[in-house]
């Protein structure tokens, strides 16, 4: 099945022509981009984890960074500077993961900070309703 999604994913993709080398890019669609692979690369190409990310671009672009002294410079076809040498491609997808979780963590902390400032700015504005009301029932008593 075709994943689509308005989230851009980060994948790892490896190909039955080219055994150790895996390509590690992003996509909004990423079985769209598997058939642009492997027409590329003259070779069926599969997926073999995606995952979506809010900032996929910043972490390919990190894994890039990473794995750039095992870039395959023998690639052809667009994003032939995203395969590299490995032989299994557990280590990014692990980074994937962990990049995954911290993108959770970054999104929980803000909605539970974003809660907390607006119970705080709701008890302070009772409270300031409160001293209101006080001031204008002493200031009617005088």
């Amino acid at each position: 099945k075709t994943q689509t999604s308005s989230m851009t994913r980060i994948y790892v993709i490896g190909s039955t022509g080219h055994i150790g080398r895996y390509k590690i890019g992003i996509s909004k669609n990423v079985g769209n981009r598997k058939k642009e692979i492997s027409k590329a690369i003259k070779s069926d190409a599969y997926v073999i984890f995606s995952c979506p990310l809010l900032f996929a671009y910043v972490w390919e672009q990190l894994l890039h960074l990473v794995y750039s002294p095992l870039n395959c410079k023998s690639m052809q076809g667009s994003g032939r500077t995203e395969w590299f040498y490995m032989i299994a491609p557990i280590t990014p997808i692990i980074f994937i993961c962990f990049f995954f979780c911290l993108e959770i963590a970054a999104i929980v902390t803000l909605v539970l900070t974003v809660t907390k400032f607006n119970q705080v700015q709701n008890q302070y504005q009772k409270s300031s309703e409160k001293k209101s009301v006080v001031k204008s029932v002493k200031h009617r008593t005088r």
